[in-house]
Protein backbone atom coordinates (compact mmCIF):
# COMPACT_ATOMS: atom_id res chain seq x y z
CA UNK A 1 0.00 0.00 0.00
CA UNK A 2 1.22 3.21 -0.90
CA UNK A 3 2.66 5.63 2.28
CA UNK A 4 -0.23 8.06 1.14
CA UNK A 5 -2.50 5.61 1.94
CA UNK A 6 -1.47 5.48 5.37
CA UNK A 7 -1.08 9.21 5.95
CA UNK A 8 -5.38 9.20 4.51
CA UNK A 9 -7.22 6.19 4.61
CA UNK A 10 -9.82 7.81 3.06
CA UNK A 11 -8.13 9.12 0.07
CA UNK A 12 -10.33 12.73 0.76
CA UNK A 13 -7.08 14.68 0.56
CA UNK A 14 -5.47 15.69 -2.69
CA UNK A 15 -1.64 14.40 -3.12
CA UNK A 16 0.73 14.71 -5.00
CA UNK A 17 3.80 12.30 -5.26
CA UNK A 18 7.13 12.95 -5.61
CA UNK A 19 10.27 11.40 -5.96
CA UNK A 20 13.77 12.55 -6.06
CA UNK A 21 16.07 11.71 -9.36
CA UNK A 22 19.22 10.08 -8.51
CA UNK A 23 20.63 12.20 -11.77
CA UNK A 24 19.73 14.95 -9.96
CA UNK A 25 22.97 16.75 -7.78
CA UNK A 26 21.89 17.94 -3.93
CA UNK A 27 21.33 21.62 -5.59
CA UNK A 28 18.81 20.19 -8.33
CA UNK A 29 17.19 18.91 -5.22
CA UNK A 30 16.88 21.48 -3.06
CA UNK A 31 15.61 24.07 -6.08
CA UNK A 32 12.98 21.38 -7.02
CA UNK A 33 11.68 21.70 -3.30
CA UNK A 34 12.00 25.92 -3.30
CA UNK A 35 9.87 25.79 -6.41
CA UNK A 36 7.45 23.20 -4.67
CA UNK A 37 7.25 25.80 -1.90
CA UNK A 38 6.79 28.90 -4.25
CA UNK A 39 4.25 26.73 -5.85
CA UNK A 40 2.29 26.10 -3.14
CA UNK A 41 2.53 29.56 -1.85
CA UNK A 42 1.14 31.20 -5.37
CA UNK A 43 -1.69 28.88 -4.96
CA UNK A 44 -2.79 30.61 -1.84
CA UNK A 45 -2.95 26.76 -0.59
CA UNK A 46 -1.82 24.56 2.77
CA UNK A 47 0.07 21.97 2.33
CA UNK A 48 1.87 19.25 4.06
CA UNK A 49 5.77 17.91 2.45
CA UNK A 50 6.34 14.90 3.95
CA UNK A 51 10.31 13.27 3.13
CA UNK A 52 10.54 9.94 3.39
CA UNK A 53 13.89 7.88 3.56
CA UNK A 54 16.61 7.21 6.38
CA UNK A 55 19.49 9.83 7.31
CA UNK A 56 22.77 7.64 7.60
CA UNK A 57 21.92 4.54 5.05
CA UNK A 58 25.00 2.39 5.96
CA UNK A 59 23.59 -0.74 4.99
CA UNK A 60 23.81 -4.19 6.98
CA UNK A 61 22.66 -7.37 7.83
CA UNK A 62 19.98 -7.53 10.81
CA UNK A 63 16.87 -4.70 10.91
CA UNK A 64 17.95 -4.46 14.73
CA UNK A 65 21.53 -3.15 13.27
CA UNK A 66 22.07 0.57 14.56
CA UNK A 67 24.55 2.85 12.63
CA UNK A 68 28.30 3.37 13.79
CA UNK A 69 28.43 5.70 17.12
CA UNK A 70 30.01 8.37 14.28
CA UNK A 71 27.25 8.35 12.48
CA UNK A 72 24.96 8.49 14.90
CA UNK A 73 26.21 11.27 16.27
CA UNK A 74 26.23 12.97 12.72
CA UNK A 75 22.18 11.81 12.68
CA UNK A 76 22.16 13.56 15.89
CA UNK A 77 23.51 17.10 14.50
CA UNK A 78 21.47 16.72 11.65
CA UNK A 79 18.09 16.69 14.16
CA UNK A 80 18.98 19.07 16.23
CA UNK A 81 20.00 21.70 13.36
CA UNK A 82 16.74 21.12 11.90
CA UNK A 83 14.63 21.31 15.19
CA UNK A 84 16.65 24.56 16.25
CA UNK A 85 15.91 25.84 12.86
CA UNK A 86 19.13 26.64 11.49
CA UNK A 87 17.99 25.29 8.63
CA UNK A 88 20.56 27.69 5.91
CA UNK A 89 23.31 26.43 7.89
CA UNK A 90 21.84 22.97 7.68
CA UNK A 91 21.53 23.34 3.83
CA UNK A 92 25.45 24.35 3.88
CA UNK A 93 26.44 21.79 6.13
CA UNK A 94 25.07 18.96 3.87
CA UNK A 95 26.86 18.22 1.02
CA UNK A 96 29.40 17.14 3.92
CA UNK A 97 26.96 15.31 5.69
CA UNK A 98 25.58 13.14 2.67
CA UNK A 99 29.60 12.57 2.26
CA UNK A 100 30.06 10.75 5.58
CA UNK A 101 26.83 9.85 6.78
CA UNK A 102 25.75 8.15 3.21
CA UNK A 103 22.02 9.15 3.40
CA UNK A 104 19.58 7.54 1.57
CA UNK A 105 19.52 8.86 -2.24
CA UNK A 106 22.82 10.48 -1.24
CA UNK A 107 20.78 12.82 0.63
CA UNK A 108 18.34 13.61 -2.67
CA UNK A 109 15.23 13.60 0.10
CA UNK A 110 17.06 15.91 2.35
CA UNK A 111 18.35 18.41 -0.24
CA UNK A 112 14.38 18.94 -1.39
CA UNK A 113 13.03 18.64 2.23
CA UNK A 114 14.97 21.70 3.17
CA UNK A 115 14.43 23.52 -0.52
CA UNK A 116 10.64 23.54 0.99
CA UNK A 117 11.19 24.78 4.63
CA UNK A 118 13.83 27.60 3.15
CA UNK A 119 11.30 28.26 0.22
CA UNK A 120 8.28 28.58 3.11
CA UNK A 121 10.25 31.95 4.33
CA UNK A 122 8.83 31.23 7.76
CA UNK A 123 10.44 29.31 10.60
CA UNK A 124 8.03 25.51 12.11
CA UNK A 125 8.33 24.25 15.57
CA UNK A 126 10.35 21.04 15.59
CA UNK A 127 9.00 17.69 17.28
CA UNK A 128 11.61 15.20 17.08
CA UNK A 129 9.26 11.53 18.12
CA UNK A 130 11.61 8.76 17.56
CA UNK A 131 14.99 8.02 15.90
CA UNK A 132 15.78 4.08 15.40
CA UNK A 133 17.34 1.68 13.65
CA UNK A 134 16.17 -0.37 10.20
CA UNK A 135 19.56 -2.32 9.02
CA UNK A 136 22.44 -0.45 10.11
CA UNK A 137 20.17 3.08 8.76
CA UNK A 138 19.31 5.75 11.20
CA UNK A 139 15.80 6.66 10.94
CA UNK A 140 13.59 10.35 12.45
CA UNK A 141 10.53 10.66 13.06
CA UNK A 142 10.25 14.37 12.77
CA UNK A 143 7.03 16.89 12.37
CA UNK A 144 7.36 20.27 11.72
CA UNK A 145 4.70 23.21 12.17
CA UNK A 146 4.60 26.36 11.06
CA UNK A 147 4.71 28.71 13.83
Amino acid sequence: MPLVCYLDRSQRIPVVPISVCLSADLRESFAWGRIIAEAVAAGGRRAAFVASGSVSHKLVRGPERWPSPADQELDRRFARMLADGEYEKLWAWLPEYAEAAEPEMGGRHLATMLGAIIGAQRKFAATVHAYGPSSGSGNYVISLAAR
